[in-house]
């Protein structure tokens, strides 16, 4: 949808006035933790608004979360426009970098809850798609995103950062056990996840959860959260005190289904988000976002070299 087809839109829903609809008026973000594809624009009351196109699988979990009235996404204007293929939310600044908020924390296990029947879906008329695909695939990912990661560690062989040295450790333990931490991936109870879950795509004070683009279905349950519940108790007392899944798992479960979880997810980190990084070239960047994870990798490594 091109930008004018964008506004146009704007107008038939009413959504801006004609005077500030115009080929101005929709600002690209660029820059920063905010994808570049979204448009801020501001009503005639002065309310900072976003629109951004969204593909049929984003539309479908949008729906849910707008029906939800779930507090894990910023305020959706217009609903009804999801349908259209734009979304429509109160703009809010990129959230502060830090541990996971605990309201973020909860509101997602509360999002698990309400989806895991698949009732809901059912109450709207949506397809749910129980699962991505299966067990076998989340168990063949790990270990394709462990073999991607060790080719993208190789590519910093000449950085001397300290984080390196953690990481690289973190990993050679991830290799030891791959294939026993790749089965308990793929058999953790699964929920519909957003499956991008990073800084870069929380907005506001208390953080929401934007671009669920990558949202396709039910997957391990803990798979993109878990990297920030271990690095945060109050994140983590948040989420067990919400999560059925959670309270459902026995204390040994629980606790394979973090190593495991997080084990995938840290090595995902490396396998797409490095890479992407690495093509960039930008090596401070680099540089930052793995001592922003340093804790994660740390705790990970203790669990495999104690357990």
């Amino acid at each position: 949808m091109t930008k004018d087809q964008i506004i146009q839109k704007l107008h038939e829903y009413g959504v801006i006035s004609c005077h500030v609809a115009n080929s101005d008026g929709l600002v690209p973000l660029r820059g920063g933790r905010v994808a570049e594809h979204v448009y801020r624009f501001d009503t005639p009351g002065g309310c900072p608004l976003a629109v951004k196109v969204v593909r049929p699988n984003e539309a479908l979990i949008l729906r849910v979360l707008a029906h939800l009235r779930s507090r894990l996404v910023p305020s959706i204007c217009c609903p009804e426009l999801i349908g259209e293929g734009l979304l429509i939310w109160h703009y809010l600044d990129p959230a502060a970098v830090g541990p996971l908020h605990p309201d973020l924390a909860k509101a997602y296990a509360q999002f698990h809850n309400a989806t895991d029947d698949g009732k809901v879906f059912a109450e709207l008329g949506l397809p749910a798609k129980l699962e991505k695909s299966g067990q076998e695939f989340y168990i063949d990912t790990l270990h394709r995103c462990f073999g991607a990661a060790m080719v993208n560690l190789a590519k910093l062989q000449g950085y001397a950062w300290p984080v390196l040295d953690t990481v690289r450790q973190t990993m050679a333990k991830v290799g030891e056990r791959e294939d026993e931490l790749a089965e308990r991936f793929g058999n953790t109870p699964f929920a519909w996840i957003h499956n991008d879950f990073r800084e870069e795509n929380l907005v506001g004070n208390p953080p929401k959860l934007i671009d669920w683009g990558s949202s396709y279905g039910y997957g391990p349950y803990l798979c993109d959260i878990a990297p920030y519940l271990v690095e945060s108790d109050e994140a983590m007392r948040a989420f067990a005190g919400e999560s059925a899944i959670y309270q459902s798992r026995s204390q040994n479960e629980r606790q394979g289904d973090l190593l495991a979880c997080t084990a995938a997810a840290l090595t995902g980190y490396l396998h797409w988000h490095l890479g992407d990084m690495l093509k960039d070239g930008d090596m401070e960047r680099v540089r930052s976002a793995l001592d922003r994870r340093r804790k994660q990798y740390q705790w990970l490594h203790t669990m495999l070299a104690t357990g």
